[in-house]
């Protein structure tokens, strides 16, 4: 009985943990295409640039994101030029390359993460008797996001130039994410397109939580007693 519910606890721990880090992960590579550049851009709250007309600014910066997206290595990055010029440096190449690190990386986390929450789910459906224990896990996953991402967004609120900062900190090492203004990278993405990005993943994975948060709550209340 004992060996049992640990391993039922066991399991619910790391249903919650898989919640936690899907949810935010799904909405980084949703909002990690080429189709939400053009969407920013068509924001009145972003910049225009001034090396760049719109239709070079909204070509490269697409090109630059399906890049991160593909197969390729560096050389396909540096091959890009505009007015007999190369696009990027050789410092936003390798931040580039760090940031297709990182995100490759955030793929295989959300790949293993669905696929315990896939694994969680069929044993949930196949016997009932683990079916509140994975709503369990669901709802306190939800609710650690939840209140991480409070945090966040009112660190955000507070000061967005100290949160883009930690952010950077934690995730590249060194300062080759810091660029001149003129450098391609803060002319095709300014701060305003990371800020509304930033409302953008904090809301919707927000509202994720509290829904997934919500369902669950009802379900155990609903079977409150039974098992």
């Amino acid at each position: 009985m004992i060996s049992r519910r640990l391993v039922v606890s066991a399991a619910g721990i790391l249903v919650a943990l898989a919640l936690f880090v899907f949810l935010p992960s799904s909405n980084v590579l949703l909002l990690a295409q080429p189709a939400f550049v053009a969407h920013e851009y068509q924001q009145p709250w972003v910049p225009p640039a001034d090396r760049y007309d719109s239709a070079t600014r909204l070509q490269l910066a697409q090109e630059t994101v399906r890049w991160l997206t593909s197969g390729e290595d560096i050389a396909a990055l540096r091959s890009l030029s505009h007015d007999g010029q190369a696009v990027y440096n050789e410092r936003e190449l390798k931040h580039m390359a760090d940031v297709k690190v990182v995100l490759n990386g955030l793929r295989w986390v959300w790949c293993l993460a669905g696929v315990i929450l896939l694994g969680a789910l069929g044993v949930a459906i196949g016997q009932p008797v683990f079916r509140r224990p994975f709503a369990a896990g669901m709802f306190w996953g939800s609710a650690l996001l939840v209140a991480a991402l409070a945090g966040i967004v009112i660190g955000a609120i507070l000061n967005f130039d100290a949160f883009f900062v930690l952010f950077h900190r934690v995730f590249f090492s060194g300062d080759s994410w810091l660029f001149a203004y003129e450098d391609s990278l803060i002319q095709f993405y300014p701060v305003e397109f990371w800020m509304d990005a930033t409302w953008i993943l904090g809301g919707a994975t927000l509202l994720e939580g509290l829904l997934v948060g919500g369902l669950t709550f009802l379900y155990r209340a609903r079977t409150r007693g039974k098992r």
